[in-house]
């Protein structure tokens, strides 16, 4: 269970470069970094998304529909990718 655990924590740090990679849009202002939202069911129009401050962009959070998470959570919500179960493993 360990040997899982570790290989999970090391894509964590990928979050930032998988975004990009799947078409999102990452703006500065002020000093912090926004992107559109990446549910589904939240058409966002103004990037309302961000990276939670402290996680070195290992975690995001909506600031209009709450949705939060990492990258795995970003998998699911783009790609249909499961977050728990044999298809995580198989999938991610």
């Amino acid at each position: 269970m360990n040997d899982l655990q570790e290989l999970i924590a090391k894509g964590k740090p990928f979050l930032r470069q998988y975004l990009e990679e799947h078409g999102v849009e990452i703006v500065k202002h002020g000093g912090t970094d926004f992107f559109k939202c990446i549910s589904p069911d939240h058409p966002d129009r103004n990037p309302s998304n961000g990276f939670i401050k402290g996680t070195e962009d290992q975690q995001f959070h909506c600031f209009s529909c709450q949705v939060s998470g990492d990258v795995y959570t970003a998998a699911s919500l783009l790609e249909g990718k499961p977050l728990y179960g044999i298809g995580f493993i198989r999938d991610n």
